[in-house]
């Protein structure tokens, strides 16, 4: 038997929902996992609250490498679209030892480009992407005043049934928006609660918050909804204690039409709902589609990635008993977290295939298992063109076809870099195992272009990204080919640019291999995933206006200017703050205590420097800027504790230096750089 390792959570269930996709098996729900004969190897990495450390990550995958094991699933990772990120260099290196490691490839999908996630961000790791699924089991809810309609609801995990009852929706009276019931002050004190079930906006506070403030208001229960969730038709799964009142989440769809109906009348109470107890199949209208959480690429030396995409959105599967209510032992959960035990499960599926088949593939399985699985994806579409491949890859995996195909076409993709490092022309090898000859004529299908700035003068990011119209021409030499049985060649691709102006469109589409059959085209033998980038991305800018500059440490709202003077006060601990926000990423960042004069003398690094591989930061949130603390030391010789040295009481600035993209380290202006004002130190 083969054997697939993954990472679990218990507290979440996260693992028991992972290993019922890769091999669940239950008859009275007809419910079968993608490889339920596969041998599980499990290694819990997480603790008992918070996520893991990277080097527990890396320990995990070592132990599961010396059991043996021949597939390693991790359906978590870490923002870094960087492939030197440390658990993509080791999952690099198992990749490259024989064994098949699939990661995701995140659930940043609306924060734009470069939002891969580690160890997925390998150059040999499949990341994969997320498609959604066709339909799903869910219980439904009613409203009586529109009664012909029903929406998907999720009991929170304390929750076994949800009553019946007349909805109390309130509306803030400051922001005229669905209280979140984070304080008590938020309900009207002569509003009439009791008995009534209580809609609550996502936010702001905890469930456990939200559920004792509408319990002691009087609610009998409580329905949450997130206002600014991406995905408008999926509902809220609220994780809750026990020996709370019963709470379930409904889509922001199912709310908006519930707040529309409350909002004839303030802080109605003419609405009731109705909540089914058995479950339906619901269909989802974009199946088949890149579900809209699902990180786009690429990664930062521009490698195409996600590799592949795996049924990702409303995925039923196995869940913990303890953490069940009426279903036991099932849910319905969502991410490339449920994508990539999908894609673990097929690969464990064609290894087992081929070792039956007395096939050597061994050496090099990790490549070829990729290559086959990309060569017969099937292409998402957006609109009537094929989706980006940086947002699926090759597509959605087809095993089946894969298996029956004697097509193999390598590499299973093609990126034509920028426009400065172009590779104009690229060798494909496309072979026929099969048992039957082939005439097969090469297509060219682009995609939309992604456009990953909203303004080039401003570099803003998109956030989701963009699209518009942009494609490239690809030739073929040859463009038609016949191979027998066991035959082979060689397929020059050469790209041709659109004469226009270049804005950093990333442009991509498939390379298709067609079929003929008495010169009619008849189906798709093979597809190759490219994409690559309008512009020099060594030319990107690094920081953003009015970045860096010094701020108190902890307070980032107070700017120091270039002239004013810090003062670092040991004594007191009053240390300054490097803010930096970066538009582009940085490979290297050198931050020097140098002096206060014309000679810039060099002082050394700051306590903690050099630093590497930063990611580019987002729009809002915690990843809006970074902040890097000086605290008066500078790094030496030493070994531990004598590895740092206080300066000497003085006045000194700080030289902060970052490579640009594709920067020579050793060419002086490939570093952009920022100094301080004056620093005393007393």
């Amino acid at each position: 038997m083969l054997t697939v390792y993954q990472t679990s959570c218990l507290i979440i269930g996260h693992g028991t929902h992972v290993s019922g996709i890769i091999a669940g098996v239950d008859p009275s729900k007809s419910f079968l996992g993608v490889a339920p004969d596969v041998t599980l190897g499990m290694w819990r990495v997480f603790g008992c609250s918070g996520g893991a450390s990277e080097d527990t990550i890396i320990k995990a995958m070592e132990m599961a490498y010396a059991a043996g094991c021949n597939v390693i699933n991790l359906s978590l990772g870490t923002q870094s679209a960087w492939a030197e990120n440390a658990m993509a260099v080791v999952a690099d290196r198992l990749a490259k030892n024989g064994v098949v490691v699939v990661s995701v490839a995140g659930n940043q999908g609306s924060d734009g480009v470069f939002m891969q996630n580690s160890p997925g961000s390998g150059s040999r790791v499949i990341s994969v992407a997320s498609v959604d699924n066709s339909f799903y089991l869910t219980r439904v809810a009613t409203a009586n005043t529109f009664p012909d309609e029903v929406y998907p609801y999720e009991l929170s995990t304390s929750t076994e049934r949800m009553p019946n009852g007349t909805l109390a929706v309130l509306f803030d009276k400051l922001t005229q928006d669905i209280i979140t019931a984070c304080s008590a002050d938020a309900i009207p004190f002569t509003f009439p609660l009791t008995h009534s079930i209580l809609l609550v906006r996502r936010g702001e506070c905890n469930y456990a918050v939200k559920l004792q403030v509408a319990e002691q208001a009087g609610a009998k229960a409580v329905l949450f909804y997130d206002s600014k969730g991406q995905d408008t038709d999926r509902a809220v799964q609220a994780l809750t204690a026990e020996n709370t009142i019963p709470s379930a989440g409904i889509p922001k769809s199912f709310a908006d039409k519930l707040i529309k109906e409350a909002s004839k009348t303030v802080n109605s109470t003419a609405l009731s709902v109705s909540f089914s107890i058995n479950e339906y199949n619901q269909t989802i209208p974009s199946a088949g589609q890149i579900s809209s959480f699902s990180s786009v690429g690429p990664t930062y030396e521009l490698d195409l990635k996600p590799t592949l995409a795996g049924i990702g959105n409303q995925v039923l599967s196995t869940m913990p008993l303890r953490m069940s209510s009426t279903n036991v032992g099932w849910a319905t959960r969502s991410g490339t977290s449920m994508a990539a035990p999908h894609i673990s499960g097929v690969v464990a599926l064609l290894l087992e295939y081929h070792k039956q088949q007395k096939r050597n593939i061994t050496a090099d399985a990790p490549a070829f298992v990729t290559e086959l699985l990309q060569n017969h994806a099937q292409i998402a579409m957006f609109d009537t063109l094929p989706d980006h491949p940086l947002l699926q890859g090759a597509g959605l995996v087809q095993p089946f076809t894969s298996l029956q195909s004697g097509i193999h076409v390598s590499p299973g993709h093609i990126s034509f870099n920028d426009t400065t490092n172009i590779v104009k022309t690229h060798q494909i090898h496309i072979a026929n195992d099969g048992i039957k000859p082939v005439t097969a004529q090469l297509q060219h299908s682009p995609s939309k272009a992604i456009l990953p700035y909203t303004n080039t003068s401003s570099f803003t990011l998109a956030q989701p990204h963009q699209r518009d119209d942009t494609h490239v021409e690809l030739e073929f030499v040859p463009s038609r080919i016949t191979l027998d049985p066991g035959q082979s060649v060689d397929i020059q691709v050469t790209i041709h640019l659109p004469p226009i102006d270049y804005h950093y469109q990333m442009y991509g589409g498939f390379i298709q291999f067609v079929q003929e059959d008495d010169h009619t085209m008849k189906s798709k033998l093979a597809s190759m995933p490219y994409f690559g980038v309008l512009g020099s991305v060594n030319e990107l800018p690094l920081f953003d206006q009015n970045f860096p500059y010094l701020a108190p440490g902890g307070n980032p709202d107070i700017m120091y200017g270039p002239s004013e003077t810090f003062i670092l006060n040991t004594t007191h601990a009053q240390y300054p703050d490097i803010i930096c926000r970066l538009l582009s990423p940085t490979a290297r960042v050198s931050i020097q205590v140098v002096t206060d004069d014309d000679t810039i003398k060099v002082i050394g690094d700051i306590d903690g420097g050099p630093f590497k591989y930063w990611e580019r930061n987002r729009l809002a949130g915690t990843d809006y800027y970074r902040s890097i603390q000086w605290n008066g030391k500078i790094v030496t010789n030493g070994i531990g504790s004598e590895a740092t040295t206080m300066v000497s009481q003085g006045t000194y600035r700080l030289r902060l230096r970052a490579l640009k993209m594709f920067g020579n380290p050793d060419i002086p202006e490939q570093w952009e750089e920022w100094i301080s004002g004056p620093i005393l130190v007393q």
